[in-house]
């Protein structure tokens, strides 16, 4: 069998995003130069905003490089379903996994949680790294769509504007045993095309803030009863999520 060279992917800010040629400038073209590319190559190109297209090089200069359309993809890797993933600030480097492995199987939207039993400073989520972990992640996995970086907010504030989402859930280990798959079965799946996961701290949210949640008509997440950490939960969450949403099947 004939071996088939993998295309890298990059991206280019929209404005340099056209319909028959298209420039990668500073990082994007110091990585071509690295890849060591040459004029006559073909790449396939994502302005982060939905488009993409297969090009080819035709031009290397120092700092950037030219490329011409070849073809519009359309669709290109990207889930039906837009999921926001709301997750506790973790320890360290943690939230940098989450928001790149969380990329990488179709996350649409980041928001780090302040929450009664956070440990971590808002600090620690600092919107311009986290970006450059999604956008090297979309690149990867061959994404359309560079995830929003929402800046930190609190649990309260999430639900007050669920109204922008067609189904809400919150990870709670606590749930009933009556309530524990109702998130699988609600009636809204079918016409639902958006939604977001609340994922708590190490000790999980607090009794007061389930509630509110809960009272506020969101749906409790089950996912079994080892207890997981931040960043697992979320993966796991993320993932239930979209398979029953239908994206990973």
């Amino acid at each position: 069998m004939a071996h088939v060279k993998h295309i890298a992917s990059y991206y280019a800010v929209p404005r340099d995003f056209g319909e028959h040629e298209i420039i990668l400038r500073k990082e994007e073209a110091r990585h071509i130069r690295v890849n060591r590319s040459r004029v006559g190559d073909r790449i396939i190109i994502t302005d982060g905003q939905g488009h993409a297209c297969a090009g080819e090089i035709t031009a290397i200069h120092r700092d950037s490089v030219v490329a011409s359309v070849l073809e519009k993809l359309a669709n290109q890797k990207e889930p039906a379903f837009s999921l926001t993933l709301a997750v506790a600030i973790p320890k360290k480097q943690r939230l940098e996994w989450i928001v790149e492995k969380g990329t990488e199987i179709g996350v649409n939207q980041f928001i780090p949680l302040v929450t009664a039993r956070t440990v971590a400073t808002a600090d620690s989520a600092k919107t311009a790294r986290l970006e450059r972990v999604a956008l090297a992640a979309m690149k990867q996995s061959c994404r359309s769509v560079l995830p929003q970086i929402s800046p930190p907010t609190s649990l309260p504030s999430l639900t007050k504007s669920q109204q922008h989402f067609d189904i809400c859930l919150i990870a709670d280990e606590q749930s009933l045993a009556e309530e524990k798959r109702d998130w699988l079965q609600s009636e809204i799946w079918p016409a639902s095309k958006t939604g977001i996961v609340a994922i708590g701290p190490e000790g999980g949210f607090s009794d007061a803030e389930v509630e509110a949640a809960l009272n506020a008509g969101w749906l409790p997440l089950y996912m079994g009863a080892r207890r997981l950490r931040t960043e697992t939960a979320a993966l796991v969450a993320a993932t239930l999520v979209l398979a029953r949403a239908g994206d990973l099947s």
